[in-house]
């Protein structure tokens, strides 16, 4: 027993990392809310006994497939899905609906998940030129927005739009570091007043989401319970306090040869 715990008392825990874990678990918790996230009504699929070291204590068993629901839940109100405004749990599925321009991980800055932006190029300190990536194509909506490829457009008008409005969640972000943004065909050319350190990092955040600029048109308020965007899912329904309901964007431009497609 002395040699045990002798063993866990040697893998040291620091007060930094433990706030960071409760952090995140409760972040993970915040996330939930009632959803669905796929085409179709059948009932859940029960899984099956696997063979002795086929299972673990997640997996209980059965081969992963394509299609079905994904059911959670969540005792928080949804709030806004506004993709500028939202902070309540809606939020969490604007990653789903949207998409950044690039993601930098905050612990490994060399890992980049390039999304709205195939490229970029940084020829100086304050100068970030990314490339629209094609084919980034809006989801089927019932907002008017039209199924069309996101475009540099849809940056600009995103970028100000934070920089313009005090309730976004990015308004003291945008206006302080972001100069100018300008659109030269597939190119978006942004210019910060002065080196920032975090600047990918903050421009990949959900909240700073690129939404279509038809979206952010006329009245926002019907962002409250409606959404169109690129997204690999779409907002199909929401009833606040009861339930949010999503289906696959089949205009999704990724595909997952290692998921059916």
């Amino acid at each position: 027993m002395a040699e045990y715990w002798n063993s866990v008392t040697a893998v040291r825990i620091t007060r930094r990392r433990a706030l960071a874990v409760g952090g995140a678990s409760a972040m993970t918790a915040a996330a939930l809310a009632v959803v669905g996230c796929g085409p179709g009504s059948e009932p859940p699929v029960r899984p099956t006994p696997s063979a002795p070291g086929g299972a673990d204590i997640l997996n209980p068993g059965g081969i992963p497939r394509p299609g079905g629901r994904f059911r959670t839940a969540n005792a928080a109100n949804f709030g806004t899905f506004d993709p500028h405004l939202g902070v309540q749990v809606a939020s969490a599925y604007f990653p789903r609906i949207y998409n950044v321009l690039v993601n930098q991980s905050a612990t490994r800055p060399e890992w980049m998940y390039f999304d709205l932006a195939e490229k970029l190029e940084t020829p100086d300190a304050n100068t970030y030129i990314f490339q629209i990536r094609p084919g980034v194509k809006i989801a089927p909506n019932d907002l008017g927005v039209p199924e069309r490829d996101l475009d540099g457009e849809d940056v600009k008008v995103t970028l100000e739009r934070l920089k313009a409005e005090p309730r976004s969640n990015q308004f003291a972000f945008a206006r302080d570091n972001i100069e100018s943004i300008t659109v030269d065909g597939r190119f978006v050319t942004i210019k910060t007043p002065r080196p920032y350190a975090w600047f990918l990092n903050r421009i990949g955040l959900f909240f700073n989401a690129i939404a279509p600029r038809e979206l952010l048109t006329g009245n926002v308020d019907r962002l409250a319970d409606k959404a169109a965007g690129a997204g690999p899912f779409r907002l199909t329904s929401v009833t606040e306090g009861e339930s949010a309901s999503f289906d696959r964007n089949p205009n999704y431009y990724r595909t997952d040869e290692l998921n059916g497609g």
